[in-house]
């Protein structure tokens, strides 16, 4: 019987793991793949995410961003470079894997949660070959294709499709970032420089993901990219303003990209799952 069990060890599992072992809680973190694990991601971190990230981040920075060019589907560009750091880039898999080792919680790997149970005492999460899990509460921090947000009742207002590759970094990009305003409405590309390689993506809405294929091919091509070392594409999920965060049975609580926390125009996630993390942790540890 543990008194908090976070399910997922992204950013926002980590942080509720770690805050609620800070709490004194008997905590057991649920992750369904083998860490390190790839995360399709550009992987900038905002100001706010390197305050509160809790982990020394600098074996994991792999650039910091000062310099900002942005265009209008490849026209019409400026640069410009701002007095302080824009953003720092990390690679997903290290960056996780840190915030996992300094939660402090027990960790489960290879689990997969397919279903659970919510008395006025407890939750019962049940395990795909593994012994029923026992907590007090639960955060579910585990993606945008929780069970458990589906059992809380998290609905999106808005769905996104990110497509995205990391390339072998082309001269000119350390330290400067590329922000495209694509042709698709209310999409954007953009280019992130992580040392010796660059991940470069477009996103907009989901209901256009063959323009949004073809956009992405048209900035790759158009910023002279080799081939790709891994490429893929993802969704993501922004939260109606109403969408519950906890179960009506109060013991389960959602947290990052399983809440559907994310800027509705970026789609910047990291900042966001690592304070409603930390704050999911804190009230579960409490209850």
């Amino acid at each position: 019987m543990y008194d908090v069990a976070v399910v997922g060890s992204g950013p926002a599992g980590s942080a509720a793991a770690r805050a609620a072992v800070a709490a004194g809680a008997r905590t057991l973190l649920l992750e369904r793949a083998e860490p390190p694990r790839y995360k399709r991601c550009g992987g900038g971190l905002l100001g706010v995410s390197v305050d509160v990230a809790g982990i020394d981040l600098r074996p994991l920075l792999r650039d910091e961003v000062m310099t900002l060019t942005a265009t209008l589907d490849g026209r019409r560009g400026w640069t410009r470079r701002a007095p302080a750091t824009i953003f720092r880039t990390v690679d997903r898999d290290s960056f996780d894997a840190a915030l996992l080792a300094a939660s402090g919680a027990d960790v489960r790997t290879g689990v997969v949660v397919t279903g659970v149970e919510e008395t006025s005492r407890q939750v019962r999460l049940l395990l795909r070959d593994r012994p029923t899990v026992l907590a007090r509460t639960v955060v579910a921090a585990d993606g945008v294709t929780s069970r458990l947000a589906a059992y809380v009742g998290v609905r999106a207002a808005q769905v996104d499709l990110g497509l995205e590759g990391e390339f072998p970094a082309p001269a000119g990009w350390a330290g400067r970032a590329l922000l495209d305003w694509g042709p698709v409405p209310g999409s954007y590309g953009w280019l992130f420089p992580k040392g010796r390689r660059v991940t470069v993506g477009v996103i907009g809405a989901r209901s256009s993901a063959a323009a949004l294929r073809a956009y992405y091919r048209v900035l790759v091509g158009r910023l002279g990219l080799g081939e790709p070392e891994v490429e893929g594409g993802h969704l993501t999920r922004v939260r109606e303003a109403d969408s519950p965060l906890v179960s009506a049975g109060g013991r389960v609580l959602v947290a990052g990209d399983a809440a559907g926390l994310l800027e509705p125009w970026t789609r910047e996630g990291i900042s966001f799952a690592l304070r409603s993390g930390r704050l999911a942790g804190e009230h579960a540890a409490a209850m």
